[in-house]
């Protein structure tokens, strides 16, 4: 039998970006959940908070950052100012408050990189992957929270980055820790 640990994942990213969606999708609740994710014989449960993007609770959000162990910052595919305000806003402030979390890039909505309503560009796969390396993301996803593709790879992702926090790995039990 393996073992459970217990780590904090905090979402950030523009409102509308489509962060409680992607909570929603994945777990059919609005709120903050606990998420459950086996990896090897580990079992990770990760207290997922969903921060506001509105800049009138800036305080209150940096607060959220206490204590996280992988942060997820969320930009929707079909609005590229989301994601430059990813690398120009949310990137500085999330490496202030948490310089030692794993960040995984998420571009959420990808259900609507071909819509043709689209006024604007969608970012490309391609576009969003050189923004993670420039951000030092440890990864990037991409995920609707309409179709739930991705939704669980992300989860998933997330769970393993957040057991990776001071640069230790653990994902299986007590067999072994990996550097």
């Amino acid at each position: 039998m393996g073992r459970v640990v217990e780590k904090k994942m905090v979402v950030v990213g523009d409102v509308g970006c489509g962060k409680t969606s992607i909570l929603s999708a994945f777990s059919g609740l609005q709120e903050d959940i606990v998420a459950s994710v086996k990896i090897g014989r580990t079992q990770v449960r990760v207290s997922v908070v969903v921060t506001t993007g509105q800049e009138e609770y800036h305080r209150a959000r940096t607060l959220s950052y206490t204590d996280a162990d992988v942060v997820v910052l969320v930009f929707s595919v079909d609005a590229p100012g989301t994601l430059v305000k990813v690398e120009n806003m949310w990137w500085p402030e999330v490496k202030h408050f948490c310089f030692d979390a794993p960040l995984l890039l998420v571009g959420n909505k990808k259900d609507l990189r071909v819509a043709p309503e689209s006024t604007e560009l969608p970012v490309s796969f391609e576009e969003a992957l050189q923004t993670a390396r420039k951000i030092k993301a440890s990864g990037y996803i991409e995920c609707s929270a309409v179709t739930k593709e991705g939704i669980d790879e992300m989860f998933n992702r997330a769970a393993q980055l957040s057991l990776r926090k001071n640069g230790v790995r653990s994902l299986c039990g007590s067999c072994c820790t990996c550097l």
